[in-house]
């Protein structure tokens, strides 16, 4: 049995070395303890905020799937499938029978989708854009870090809604994506331009209605660009700042909410679980879509225990497209 742990107090970009696979220690079931596999483990960009303050050898846990092997809890039997926030990364752990839940399948919907388009990760986009940006049909949507879990269906969603989708990336390959799969009406890969006012240049060729909605998962140069094109009312929801995540001296900013006033904007930060009550409501209309066709997300997964660090490293070099998983399944 192996387990992930931190081997330092990540600073700057996360690496291999940061990660180390270690022996679980010998564990006996107590009282309402319950012996689990793990199958599927979520890989999310915000847990890079949870390194920083994690014990340096503590085993590492997020969002995931596992299988029942052993239980004392009168909760969970032999077989069960259950899912939860804090899944730890490792083969098999005993852990409490506290915080987690059925993993209910909708049928015709694959495991993997209700990881992500019916969990947290979908669960955000529809929210983020949904209830903060409020997007109208016609209207216009830019969405930064389009091509990743989040955003990716934040895009599929405002196409529902009738608008004029517009994503930002880090590779052309990323852009063909946006296009030709998801039907975006056009992308723009950042890293082309030598500079923000290039790239806001860009941005205003691709948008020259302006910008009424802007769903933002990355900050920086992008977030400097948009706002100098907003709409007046415009609506921009801050889900992540994936730019200035690993920065050990964060650059001086935000330096353009002045935009704000003369534009009558409204910019809102979000943390998911403030809908919670909502969760249920979500899932049904998220669940119709995919049954429908209308709903899908490329999914970057790796196999086995051994590639987690890998898996995490990935998105912050731009390796994946869509949902990053590690598949624990023989």
């Amino acid at each position: 049995m192996t387990q992930v742990v931190l081997t330092r107090n990540i600073e700057g970009f996360p690496s291999d070395q940061d990660f180390e696979l270690v022996p679980v220690p010998d564990q006996t079931i107590g009282d309402d303890q319950i012996r689990i596999k793990p199958l599927l483990l979520s890989v999310d960009p915000y847990q890079r905020g949870k390194f920083k303050a994690s014990e340096v050898g503590q085993t590492i846990s997020n969002i995931g799937v596992a299988e029942v092997l052993e239980s004392t809890s009168d909760n969970y039997n032999v077989g069960d499938l259950i899912t939860g926030f804090e899944i730890p990364w490792a083969t098999e752990i005993i852990v409490d029978a506290v915080g987690f839940g059925p993993a209910v399948q909708v049928e015709g919907i694959r495991l993997e989708e209700h990881m992500h388009l019916l969990s947290l990760t979908g669960l955000t986009a529809y929210f983020g854009l949904y209830d903060i940006c409020e997007p109208k049909e016609g209207e216009t949507v830019l969405v930064s870090g389009a091509a990743g879990s989040v955003g990716s269906i934040v895009g599929q969603l405002a196409k529902i809604r009738g608008c004029k989708v517009v994503g930002t990336c880090g590779s052309d390959e990323k852009c063909d994506y946006l296009i030709n799969e998801l039907k975006f009406d056009a992308a723009l890969n950042y890293k082309n331009y030598e500079n923000s006012a290039q790239f806001k240049e860009a941005l205003a060729e691709v948008l020259p209605e302006g910008i009424d909605n802007f769903f933002d998962n990355v900050g920086g140069d992008v977030n400097d660009a948009a706002l100098q094109l907003i709409n007046n009312f415009a609506r921009i929801s801050i889900c992540g700042q994936i730019s200035q995540y690993n920065v050990e001296k964060p650059p001086l900013g935000p330096r353009l909410l002045g935009s704000l006033i003369y534009k009558n904007a409204r910019i809102e930060g979000f943390a998911v679980m403030r809908w919670v009550q909502r969760f249920k409501e979500a899932t049904v209309e998220l669940s119709k879509l995919i049954l429908e066709g209308k709903l899908t997300q490329r999914e970057h997964v790796l196999k086995g225990i051994e590639s987690v660090p890998e898996a995490f490293v990935s998105l912050f070099t731009g390796a994946n497209i869509g949902k990053v998983f590690v598949d624990l399944r023989e």
